[in-house]
């Protein structure tokens, strides 16, 4: 409502018809699958409204962050260490069912009836780890700092974040923040 995918047709327009950018060189994204085919339909429309419909739009990026971050690690899937093709992309409850399902492998054995020394419950252990695993992958952690550090809950958690790491690897499988960390990757990497 405060005008976010007007600004995204409008800025797209402004590209195409005032700066002769390809559309094949324009990537939008949005927040959902929906949102994305109505941003795409609309660009249309305005650009029947301006008299060029003949712009092909057809191999313009247009989707949500995961779904174009998929589409990315398809097409350089070799030069992604450790991913193969046919991987499983965890949504949000795959990956908790995921950590619930390796929980004992991934967390181990509690410390004083605490799990990482300061959760007690499964489910509160794995909610709260999701959400720092996440901000390790999506903030580029340096893992090996976190092993190091004077808090044993950190060290512990540097600990089960690598074993989480290496059970995705073995199962050929990425959550959400691993799709746009190896995008990133990929991009700095230039390849």
């Amino acid at each position: 409502g405060s005008g976010k995918t007007e600004a995204l047709i409008y800025r797209a327009l402004n590209l195409i018809l005032c700066k002769d950018v390809k559309p094949e060189n324009i990537l939008l994204c949005t927040f959902t699958e929906k949102a994305a085919e109505q941003l795409k339909a609309r660009l249309k429309l305005y650009l029947f409204k301006c008299g060029r419909d003949d712009i092909d739009l057809s191999k313009m990026s247009v989707g949500t962050i995961h779904s174009i971050c998929n589409s990315i690690l398809q097409d350089h899937i070799n030069h992604i260490p450790n991913l193969h093709r046919n991987y499983e992309v965890l949504e949000e409850l795959t990956q908790t069912l995921f950590l619930y399902e390796n929980f004992d492998e991934i967390f181990g054995d509690p410390i004083e009836d605490r799990y990482l020394s300061s959760w007690r419950s499964l489910w509160y252990t794995i909610e709260h780890a999701t959400l720092y695993f996440n901000k390790i992958t999506e903030e580029c952690v340096d893992v090996d700092r976190l092993k190091k550090d004077k808090n044993i809950f950190v060290r512990l958690l540097a600990d089960a974040y690598i074993r989480y790491r290496n059970k995705l690897d073995e199962t050929n499988r990425i959550d959400f923040s691993f799709q746009q960390r190896h995008v990133l990757d990929l991009l700095k990497n230039d390849k």
